[in-house]
């Protein structure tokens, strides 16, 4: 990774795998990067809206879904076909260290 990341959350999507948010030792982190298993290069891809330590993500129907995590409040989605987050919706309070699955 370029980036140094704890707390980071994972997932693979289209043969990469994407690198989210986490703590860099001095800020929590919007940064997402991903790693392509065929050129075995980092690439950098567009920041989260939010801020994320310790959140959880998971891949649906070719997007990934991002929640949780320190401070954060908010689920949001990366559209690797548009290169765009949205926030999808607002939780009642943060949740760090989140459960997922997706099958």
């Amino acid at each position: 990774m370029k980036t140094r990341r704890d707390g980071l959350t994972a997932v693979v999507l289209n043969n990469e795998i994407y690198a989210i948010g986490g703590n860099d030792d001095s800020k929590y982190l919007s940064s997402v990067e991903k790693y392509n298993l065929e050129t075995k290069t980092w690439i950098d891809v567009l920041s989260m809206n939010e801020k994320r330590y310790g959140g959880s993500a998971c891949v649906v129907d070719g997007l990934i879904w991002v929640f949780g995590g320190q401070d954060a409040k908010t689920f949001e989605f990366y559209d690797p076909a548009t290169n765009q987050w949205q926030v999808s919706t607002n939780m009642d309070r943060e949740r760090q260290l989140p459960c997922v699955l997706s099958i």
